[in-house]
């Protein structure tokens, strides 16, 4: 009795709005190695270069890596892109969550990025991730303790 009252092209654009509505974005992190989020992250030793990748198309667009520091200090973290057209991006994170820095693009065509900033005894997150295709990238923090 339903369908007597709607034609079948209706139904059919009903159906589609539907499905439309109900539709689901991948989650970009589908396919990542475990360390999408900050509650994940991945212990990274320090003065030690760390190779990781990041894929915003085929699902891991986001690394999380955090290191402990001690001492207060000087930390200074060098970030290299491989692929500038991943539009990666770079967030350094204290232990509750506030961001430091956002390391932004740089206006040439040099990918190496470096930052420097004070650290007093916590835990040090980095974000780093791929606003749009995907790239290989090295990452080094140092730690240089203040001498008192």
């Amino acid at each position: 009795m339903f369908a007597r009252h709607f034609s079948p092209l209706a139904l059919g654009v009903c159906l589609a709005l539907a499905l439309a509505a109900c539709s689901v974005e991948p989650d970009p992190n589908r396919q990542s190695g475990g360390d999408q989020s900050r509650t994940q992250a991945i212990e990274m030793p320090v003065n030690r270069v760390i190779i990781d990748h990041c894929d915003q198309v085929n699902g891991d667009r986001d690394d999380w890596k955090y290191i402990t520091v001690n001492s207060p200090g000087i930390a200074k973290v060098t970030v290299n892109f491989d692929y500038i057209e991943a539009e990666a991006q770079v967030e350094v994170i204290n232990s509750v969550g506030q961001v430091l820095s956002n390391l932004e693009l740089p206006e040439s065509t040099d990918i190496l990025r470096q930052l420097s900033f004070e650290v007093q005894p916590g835990n040090y997150y980095l974000h780093i991730y791929c606003q749009t295709l995907e790239t290989d990238y090295s990452v080094e923090i140092r730690v240089d303790e203040l001498e008192f």
